[in-house]
């Protein structure tokens, strides 16, 4: 019980879950989902049948879907992990349920690439801006790839969570526990571009941590009542025990001053960004009506030729008009698609009725092809 109250609460109030909880993206149900599918593969390899199979195929089919294929590899640790522990590695490798479970769990995600790379073409280059393999060699990648981890969860409770699991009970919780770690090291050896420059690509650790912490806390709480029961009996035994326990309850109080540390700078953070949008959000309705909310407008609006934020999207949004963004001009010398060229390729489904071009874009050299046109 302690394990379970500590792990829940670890999961839902760390600030980063807070903050996280609070965006427009899929990540928040793909956590869910991979929690449940980790569920349903334990339950499955306590008692295998297939009908325990298709549920576990189905839930982690959906877990990959949500967000293509970021869940893959935890889904896939954990059911190879435990099925190794329960058959060895040749009788897993070539066990039917297996082969089941790898072929139902991807199709969804297979057929959706196939469809998004070759028929619409929405999926063409995804892979190679978040797959490079050489990172791996370069020192920036592990240090960037720690401090978006130290980010999300701080350092006290990411060694602590590693500490605890070697406390696991052996068999299928520490099984478990290693797949999920183990999958979700893969997931960042593959996708090396965004998992050092993108915290949120580090999300799905949350409730690994938050499992391999309840081992950790249970200890801590054990050997508080013991020690707490026999303060007049320790013996050499008794005094080790006492260290363990206050080197313990120090990662732990470390891990919460961390976290509220985090949470403070987040705030502050947060509230500058909201008193600078509010005055973005009132721009943005404005220009709505101005261009009576038209469906057919193409925008572009903030960032930079080296990156930045996108408004445009934001724009459409609270402006409550729709059509497409305008791609960011290049610098001067690189070769650029010419806007005689990129027009009607922006205008193929409906002829446009406005084009809104902030003002920081409009007096750029870049656009002098665009003011021209």
């Amino acid at each position: 019980p302690n394990a379970a109250v500590f792990s829940v609460a670890f999961y839902l109030f760390i600030p980063y879950s807070v903050l996280e909880s609070r965006t427009f993206r899929p990540d928040l149900l793909m956590v869910m989902l991979l929690m449940i599918s980790a569920f349903t593969i334990l339950r499955y390899h306590e008692q295998p049948s297939t009908r325990r199979l298709l549920v576990a195929a189905v839930t982690a089919s959906l877990a990959i879907l949500v967000k293509p294929g970021i869940c893959l590899f935890p889904v896939f640790g954990a059911f190879v992990s435990l099925a190794v522990y329960r058959d060895g590695v040749r009788r897993s490798l070539i066990n039917p349920h297996f082969l089941l479970f790898a072929a139902l769990s991807v199709l969804p995600t297979g057929l959706y690439y196939l469809y998004g790379t070759f028929l619409a073409g929405f999926l063409r280059g995804q892979a190679s801006q978040k797959v490079v393999p050489q990172l791996v060699l370069e020192t920036s990648f592990w240090e960037g790839w720690l401090i978006t981890v130290s980010d999300v969860l701080g350092y006290a409770a990411l060694f602590g969570a590693l500490f605890g699991i070697l406390l696991l009970r052996k068999g299928l919780p520490r099984a478990l526990m290693i797949g999920l770690w183990s999958g979700y090291f893969l997931f960042g050896l593959t996708f090396t571009s965004h998992i050092a420059t993108h915290d949120y690509y580090s999300l799905q650790l949350i409730p690994i941590v938050a499992l391999s912490l309840g081992s950790l806390v249970d200890l801590v709480m054990n050997d508080l009542k013991q020690t707490v029961n026999n303060i007049g009996q320790l013996g050499w035994r008794g005094y080790g025990r006492v260290i363990v326990l206050t080197l313990s309850i120090s990662v732990l109080v470390l891990s919460a001053i961390e976290n509220s540390q985090t949470s403070a700078y987040s705030s502050s953070w947060m509230r500058a960004q909201q008193e600078r949008a509010a005055s973005h959000v009132a721009t943005f309705r404005e220009i709505g009506e101005v261009v009576d909310h038209s469906r057919r407008t193409l925008v572009l609006f903030g960032g930079s030729q080296k990156g930045g934020r996108n408004y445009g999207f934001a724009l459409m949004y609270y402006g409550r008009l729709s059509g497409e963004t305008w791609p960011f001009p290049t610098h001067i010398g690189e070769r650029a698609i010419t806007t005689e060229e990129l027009f009607p390729r922006r205008s193929r489904k409906h002829s446009p009725e406005y084009f809104i071009i902030s003002k920081g874009w409009w007096n750029r050299e870049e656009t002098k092809d665009l003011r021209a046109f």
